[in-house]
């Protein structure tokens, strides 16, 4: 009897729905080290002690690790279930806007770490931007600051792939550091980011919830 990767070839091939149940605890593991990566930072806001803060965003990332390796699991084993396609296209999007989901949540905070440390000059000439609400969510523009579609470099000076803030890099000027229009427009456009990111992963799930409801229905009809 040929065995691949612990399986028999004359095992069942895996039920789809217990594979959808095992990505549906990711998901819950994910918004969870979310909320306490929040707490992390709300807690930094209060003390500026950032040694906790550090860590706390090293674990999440270790967390999200993981979550995205089970998630490549799953959906190798989708790819290789008859019928379930689709579904490994739909878990592949999902990834891609964790992904950009991460990156983002990352890069805000970095920027407000940024600000609340006061790095910039024009800090003490001017009150906080609103842009640096405690919610990314309700992200208003400044007075003055550019929307989205008017920054073509203002996010330069963040490493989205870690969410690292480099002011010292940031549009080319001899400054040495962002102006507010460049912060503001950093701000917004990765808070842009962010809401897309979120908006797509909400319509991917919801696509993902009806076919696990079919899937289901399937289940029940040949048992």
């Amino acid at each position: 009897m040929a065995v691949v990767n612990g399986v028999s070839a004359q095992d069942p091939p895996p039920k789809i729905t217990s594979l959808l149940e095992e990505f549906q605890n990711i998901q819950s593991t994910r918004a969870e080290t979310y909320t306490l990566l929040h707490e992390g930072f709300r807690d930094f806001l209060k003390s500026k002690d950032e040694a906790p803060f550090v860590k706390s965003m090293a674990d999440a990332t270790q967390v999200f690790k993981k979550c995205s390796q089970e998630v490549i699991r799953i959906e190798k084993v989708l790819r290789e279930t008859p019928n379930a396609g689709e579904l490994a296209d739909l878990l592949r999007s999902v990834q891609e806007g964790e992904r950009s989901k991460l990156k983002a949540t990352m890069a805000l905070q970095s920027l407000r770490r940024v600000y609340e440390v006061e790095k910039f000059s024009w800090q003490q000439l001017e009150p906080p931007p609103s842009v640096l609400g405690a919610d990314p969510h309700t992200h208003q523009h400044a007075h003055g600051a550019p929307g989205v579609s008017d920054v073509t470099s203002g996010i330069s000076f963040i490493n989205l792939e870690n969410g690292s803030v480099d002011i010292n890099r940031v549009d080319g000027g001899e400054g040495g550091e962002p102006s507010r229009w460049d912060y503001d427009g950093a701000v917004g456009e990765a808070t842009h980011m962010l809401d897309s990111a979120i908006n797509r992963i909400n319509e991917v799930l919801e696509e993902i919830r009806y076919a696990r409801v079919d899937f289901e229905e399937g289940d029940a009809e040949g048992s």
